[in-house]
């Protein structure tokens, strides 16, 4: 062949591959243009998708901080609370979980056995430094108060002093009356000193 047949040959057999080439660029023409018409609207709901999560992550991070984490660190309060003895309220609200409820159910349980032993070491305390017949002072008190006085007294004007006491006769009394009405007589005149003595004073 010589080149000008040749030539005319080879561009009809090349003519199928233009025309395919023009109808895969038209085709990926119409297909960018479409995702460009459509991309606005991805735009939009992908948005909106997103704020949907941000909005539910925002939501569960305001629960949890409202019936987990500030429920646990009153919890907490109320602990160090309980520890120092200072008073508290360990109760918890209908709107916390069960496990709080637990947690606080178990705080007022604390609460009410630290209010008892409290009372309980009080009530010993009064027994271990009172008279049981007379309810004054007993001797364990009086060295308490007198090795205080010792201790916070230094100046000879302000340092206490000390009256004993003593009741004529009254071996007569329970020889004559009997014991019972000695005891009595002991709570009568310990009442009338009680009556008788300063804010400052002990009996």
């Amino acid at each position: 062949l010589d080149a000008v047949t040749f030539t005319k040959q080879y561009s009809a057999a090349m003519k199928p591959l233009a025309e395919l080439r023009d109808i895969y660029f038209a085709a990926s023409v119409a297909k960018f243009e479409k995702r460009e018409r459509i991309a606005p609207q991805t735009l939009y709901y992908t948005s909106a998708m997103a704020f949907v999560i941000l909005g539910l992550v925002v939501g569960l991070v305001v629960v949890v901080q409202n019936y987990i984490f500030k429920p646990l660190f009153r919890g907490a309060e109320a602990i160090v609370s309980l520890a120092d003895d200072l008073p508290t309220d360990p109760h918890g609200q209908p709107r916390h979980v069960a496990e709080i409820h637990t947690l606080y159910s178990a705080l007022e349980v604390i609460a009410i056995k630290l209010k008892e032993r409290s009372f309980l070491v009080a009530r010993l305390e009064h027994l271990a430094h009172t008279d049981g017949l007379t309810g004054l002072l007993n001797r364990r008190a009086l060295d308490i108060l007198g090795n205080s006085a010792t201790e916070n007294y230094t100046d000879l004007e302000s340092i206490p002093f000390l009256m004993l006491v003593d009741i004529d006769n009254f071996k007569t009394i329970n020889d004559k009356y009997g014991h019972v009405v000695g005891d009595e007589v002991l709570r009568e005149i310990a009442q009338l000193m009680q009556n008788n003595i300063c804010d400052s004073d002990y009996v």
